[in-house]
């Protein structure tokens, strides 16, 4: 005879029927199974938290607050979750990430079976084994996905603006690009002149924690900037406001925002420090947008300004990118209002290739090889001011390397660059790959 048996932790509202009647099959030896009463939501979540085996999570769909965040820290957990479901209350609750769901006035044998099949039985000697398929919360990434990120005062937002449009006016992706504002800071409003903030990333987010949104719905959520080819998400209201953002509600949002249009791309923070970095969960929170955002974008732009404070940022941004998990073949380094000489534009180059960490990646073969970041891009300064003003499209000479880079990134490619970003030329030396030829 097995002393396992199944550990359930419940939540329900008041005088919730099934809610007494688990407590008593569970009493009476009519299910093989521990039945853990939980008061509410809050004292459920800290049971999953505190590292004590658990079978599964029974909870009632009427529950205010009952959200996908709780199901993603179960399913982090190896933990099933099972939910009572309201009629009042038409919610796909297996979309947000329940892994069987039951009528209100289920029976014994109904509970029994979702057990069988989600849960697994935990021994009073031994922990819990983890059970297998628990549930995605998110579905995969269909559109393309370019992360803006980079140092205080460098131009970040106007560089994503700029890579926006260059995608946006391409004849595959016209029309069905989104620029995301992302940081805690949001100025996009602003700088696109909206004269509202809302709805904005803040809907978004708050619209994913209970239920999901289909693509048509996530674009009347944003802005239309006609000139420039892209629809705008705005940011948060007010830096404070990241307090109401929850880790699973962002991930699923931001990835539906990309299933939602062919193209995205995300204006962020460069602030990636997580609870293991500094001792507390508030602060990777606060961080959720550019965390979450980094970890989907197929390619990161980092933005620094060319000079020697600028050098010095954007090394110890890329830097930061690296120790984050960021692979180094993603990211493409920006230097904005860039010099027209070529040969400052080198040494700004060299020496960002000698400055940065690149950690050493093995090949197919097990053999450790450097992983370079590509070279960089430079930016021109141009006067963008009057372009922002009117919301007209920002000057060919910012948008076109952006272009560049974005369309060699969305067929599959890499830049064709030279590791080597200038060569001396020796006297009456002529290149016959270049000559021209009448």
């Amino acid at each position: 005879m097995t002393d396992a048996r199944y550990v359930i932790a419940g939540a329900a509202r008041p005088r919730s029927i099934w809610f007494n009647e688990v407590s008593q099959w569970s009493n009476t030896g009519a299910i093989p199974a521990e039945f853990v009463k939980c008061v509410g939501l809050a004292e459920l979540r800290n049971h999953v938290l505190s590292g004590r085996p658990l079978s599964c999570l029974l909870i009632d769909g009427g529950l205010p607050n009952l959200d996908r965040d709780l199901f993603a820290v179960a399913a982090e957990r190896d933990i099933a979750v099972i939910v009572a479901r309201d009629a009042r209350i038409p919610t796909d609750w297996k979309a947000l990430g329940a892994n069987a769901v039951l009528d209100a006035n289920f029976d014994r044998g109904s509970l029994l079976d979702a057990l069988a099949s989600t849960s697994s039985l935990v021994s009073r000697a031994e922990p819990k084994a983890p059970h297998l398929d628990s549930p995605t919360t998110a579905s995969p990434i269909q559109g393309h996905c370019f992360a803006v990120t980079g140092s205080g005062g460098a131009g970040t937002s106007t560089v994503a603006m700029a890579l926006a449009q260059g995608i946006g006016r391409t004849a595959q992706y016209r029309a069905n690009v989104a620029l995301a504002d992302l940081c805690l800071r949001a100025d996009q409003a602003m700088l696109h002149d909206t004269q509202t903030v809302t709805p904005g990333i803040q809907e978004l987010v708050e619209s994913f924690r209970t239920r999901s949104l289909n693509p048509d719905a996530i674009r009347q959520l944003c802005f239309n900037v006609d000139g420039r080819g892209y629809d705008l998400m705005i940011g948060l209201r007010r830096r404070r406001f990241w307090t109401s953002l929850r880790p699973a509600a962002c991930a699923s949002s931001l990835n539906a925002l990309a299933n939602a249009y062919g193209a995205v791309v995300f204006d962020v923070d460069n602030d990636v420090e997580s609870e293991s970095d500094s001792g507390s969960i508030d602060i990777e929170e606060r961080n959720v947008l550019a965390r979450t955002a980094l970890k989907m974008a197929d390619s990161v732009v980092v933005v620094g300004q060319a000079s020697l404070k600028g050098l010095h940022s954007l090394t110890r941004v890329l830097n930061d990118l690296g120790e984050f998990g960021v692979n180094a073949r993603r990211i493409q380094p920006v230097f904005n209002y860039a010099p027209q000489n070529p040969r400052a534009r080198a040494a700004y180059a060299a020496a960002l290739m000698d400055l940065v960490d690149t950690p050493d990646e093995p090949d197919a073969a097990g053999i450790e090889a450097s992983a370079k970041i590509s070279p960089p891009l430079f930016l021109p300064t141009r006067n963008v001011d009057e372009c922002i003003r009117a919301i007209a499209p920002l000057p060919k000479g910012l948008v076109d390397p952006l272009a560049s880079y974005a369309t060699h990134r969305l067929n599959g490619g890499r830049l064709e660059r030279s590791e080597s970003v200038w060569s001396r030329i020796r006297p009456g030396f002529v290149n016959r790959n270049e000559a021209v030829t009448s």
